[in-house]
């Protein structure tokens, strides 16, 4: 099984699919926001950092988690309109 790593999570190959096509393309963990992105080309799952909080004491987990979340949700948690739905 190959295994993803997308900043501090780990993902199966398989797992990262999932989200993807179910629309939450978005990883909220600890100190960044990261989106899930497919490449045709390498035919694998990959993930690149959307947004980091703009001080060093604000955070969006608790440290070590991480969730799961579509663009209107990732919206509502930042408090204003970053994501196209």
């Amino acid at each position: 099984m190959d295994v993803l790593k997308i900043g501090s999570v780990e993902l199966y190959k398989a797992d990262a699919e999932k989200l993807y096509t179910s629309g939450k393309k978005y990883l909220v963990t600890y100190s960044a926001i990261y989106q899930i992105n497919f490449s045709q080309a390498q035919n694998t799952y990959y993930g690149s950092v959307l947004i980091r909080p703009e001080k060093k004491t604000d955070h969006y987990t608790k440290r070590g988690r991480f969730f799961a979340y579509d663009a209107a949700s990732v919206n509502w948690l930042l408090g204003y309109k970053l994501l196209n739905e």
